[in-house]
C-alpha cells in the first residue's frame, strides 16, 4: 500500500511499501529524486510526529524498514563515528539534531554497529522507532515532496 498525507500544507509524504519496489538507500534517495521529491527529511517535530502517527496507526504498512533522508557523511562511511558520536546528516544539508530525535529511536541505536551502519530508516516493529542500518540493506522508503 503507498499513501499520501500532508503536513502544514507544505509537504506530504509518500510511503512506498510494496515488496516489489523496495531498494537499498541510494535507489531509494534516486526513486525520490526521479519524481521530483527526496527521501523524507524528518527535521522539525510537526514532521516527525505526522509520519510517526501515520506509521503507527495504519495497519496496512506492512512491518517492514523504511528509509528516511538521513545518512553519515559519504566520505565517512564504513568508519568509527567521530567523537563515538553519531554525526548523521538530512538531505537538506542540516545535521540530525539528536535532542529533537532522540525519542525516536530504538534503545541502543544509533549504533553504528560494525562501522557499516550508514543510514536511518524507520525500524520494523510495531513501535516504528528510528534505527540505523546499512545502505545496502533493502526497505521500503518514505520520499517527501514539497507544496510550495
Amino acid at each position: 500500500m503507498d499513501s499520501l498525507l500532508h503536513v502544514q500544507s507544505s509537504s506530504c509524504f509518500q510511503v512506498i511499501s510494496d515488496i516489489a519496489v523496495r531498494k537499498n538507500w541510494t535507489d531509494a534517495r534516486d526513486a525520490c529524486d526521479s519524481e521530483g521529491g527526496r527521501l523524507a527529511v524528518l527535521d522539525t517535530k510537526d514532521k516527525i510526529d505526522t509520519v510517526m502517527d501515520v506509521m503507527r496507526d495504519n495497519p496496512d504498512f506492512p512491518l517492514v524498514s523504511y528509509h528516511l533522508g538521513a545518512h553519515r557523511p559519504m566520505d565517512r562511511w564504513d568508519t568509527a563515528w567521530p567523537n563515538g558520536k553519531p554525526d548523521y546528516i538530512w538531505l537538506n544539508g542540516q545535521p540530525l539534531d539528536l535532542n529533537l530525535t532522540e525519542p525516536y529511536w530504538n534503545v541502543h541505536d544509533p549504533n553504528n554497529w560494525g562501522n557499516s551502519q550508514n543510514v536511518m530508516i524507520l525500524s520494523n516493529n510495531q513501535k516504528r522507532l528510528w534505527g540505523d542500518t546499512a545502505a545496502v540493506a533493502d526497505g521500503g522508503y518514505i520520499c517527501e515532496f514539497s507544496l510550495i
